[in-house]
């Protein structure tokens, strides 16, 4: 079975992929979103299906992860997916020059730039297509009956089962799936609702009785504090955060002048990011290139042109990337045909 493969990493605020593309931002919001030590986000657009695996690295704050992106298809067995993903993990930890157990015990990625382990990712990346192969017959086609525009994050323990959680992924673009020891206390805490419950629904009417009046006096007061944690989600940087939080609100208030400025910002911001991950993958670029000049190993060049139309992907009329990839692929093409 056919699948895209990504490896991506992130350690105290620096984050690495490979291949690097426009998905960075997903995956980083993905990141954002994680749960405990392992978590698996399964996130549908259009016809594509992600199932991104993140785990906890040595440190709380470090992450990586692998995603999987099929086409027009969906695992009906999440539970067998998510042990797919943690048992390769942990038997590469043993075999492989990417993944390492850290004092702590934990395991996590190399620090290597990940484009320098392109043959070990390679090397990953068969081992999980053999064995998706395995259980090609848990793939299924998406269809009509899966909906769209549903961007509410789902969150659901691997316990509730494949099928509460296929009715999740029909239902909701995202759904977050945690691995069990996290969710046993929403399980306790679910049970103890359901005790309460008598109790809470009368809370409730009591409630919604008496605040009628105060109703729209709190939607607006709820819009305003979420425009002060949008421009707190701007300043820091927070592009994916803003963005999410802006479209909950703009069909509410569509005529919010501020609400139109504050896009604008985040617009600003996303061009910004734009170009400063088109400056890495290029820095990429020249940094292989002198590293294949310095050691006169011309098969680098080749992966000096690749970077270059991986920047040229996310900022197509850019010149100098252009002449840059163009003066390397001569010099790449003038060692070939000496070769000859």
């Amino acid at each position: 079975m056919n699948f895209s493969f990504y490896t991506f990493k992130q350690s105290n605020n620096n984050y690495d992929q490979y291949p690097l593309d426009n998905n960075s931002e997903l995956f980083k919001e993905f990141i954002h979103n994680h749960k405990g030590d392992v978590s698996l986000t399964i996130y549908r657009s259009l016809r594509l299906t992600y199932y991104t695996y993140i785990q906890e690295g040595e440190n709380k704050d470090d992450f990586f992860g692998i995603a999987l992106v099929f086409n027009s298809v969906y695992c009906k067995n999440t539970k067998s997916l998510f042990e797919l993903f943690e048992k390769t993990i942990i038997n590469e930890a043993k075999n492989s020059k990417l993944f390492y157990c850290a004092e702590n015990g934990k395991i996590t990625l190399s620090d290597e730039k990940l484009y320098l382990l392109q043959g070990e990712i390679e090397k990953l990346r068969e081992i999980f297509k053999e064995k998706i192969d395995a259980i090609g017959n848990e793939f299924i086609a998406t269809d009509s009956s899966f909906e769209l525009g549903n961007d509410a994050i789902k969150e659901l323990p691997l316990f509730d089962g494949n099928d509460m959680i296929n009715a999740a992924v029909r239902k909701y673009q995202q759904v977050l799936v945690t691995r069990d020891f996290i969710a046993e206390e929403k399980r306790r805490k679910r049970k103890q609702r359901i005790k309460y419950s008598s109790i809470i629904i009368a809370l409730l009417l009591a409630i919604i009785i008496g605040g009628i009046i105060h109703l729209q006096i709190d939607k607006k007061r709820d819009f305003n504090e979420s425009k002060v944690r949008l421009k707190e989600h701007i300043v820091n940087k927070n592009i994916g955060a803003a963005n999410s939080l802006y479209k909950r609100y703009i069909d509410l208030y569509p005529k919010d002048n501020e609400l139109r400025k504050l896009k604008e910002q985040i617009e600003f911001l996303e061009k910004e990011k734009l170009d400063e991950d088109v400056k890495r993958i290029f820095d990429d670029a020249k940094d292989v290139a002198k590293f294949a000049a310095e050691k006169k190993d011309p098969s680098y060049y080749q992966y000096a042109i690749e970077r270059c139309d991986s920047a040229l992907k996310l900022q197509s009329d850019n010149t100098t990337i252009i002449n840059f990839r163009d003066s390397i692929k001569k010099i790449d093409d003038n060692i070939k045909n000496v070769k000859k």
